[in-house]
């Protein structure tokens, strides 16, 4: 007999509309993209590479997983890299936006 968790993480993979499986763990993609801050060629890159798309399926799974904390640090890092494109696409409203949140505490080098 299956045990009931077992059972409600594989409905809840049913239901995802990710492509991400239940099984992938999220920590590596949001490790990533916490190391991609580091310098801003690195945080160019890692847009580049689709990383807000990755970043996003890997929000989704710690949240489906319930790892909470995990999920919430990857929305900020997805609200952070929404600023960091705004101000590269010369969005001056979102580039206000992002200053304020790289006095928050986010800090890239150049």
């Amino acid at each position: 007999m299956t045990d009931p968790e077992t059972v409600g993480r594989a409905l809840s993979a049913l239901t995802d509309d990710t492509d991400t499986p239940a099984t992938d763990s999220p920590h590596p993609t949001i490790a990533e993209a916490r190391r991609a801050f580091s310098t801003l060629h690195t945080a160019a890159i890692f847009l580049d590479a689709d990383g807000d798309a990755r970043l996003r399926e890997a929000v989704t799974c710690a949240a489906h997983s319930g790892d909470h904390a995990l999920a919430r640090e990857g929305r900020r890092l997805l609200s952070d890299l929404a600023d960091l494109r705004a101000v590269l696409d010369g969005d001056p409203v979102h580039s206000r936006s992002a200053h304020n949140g790289f006095q928050r505490g986010r800090q890239i080098t150049g």
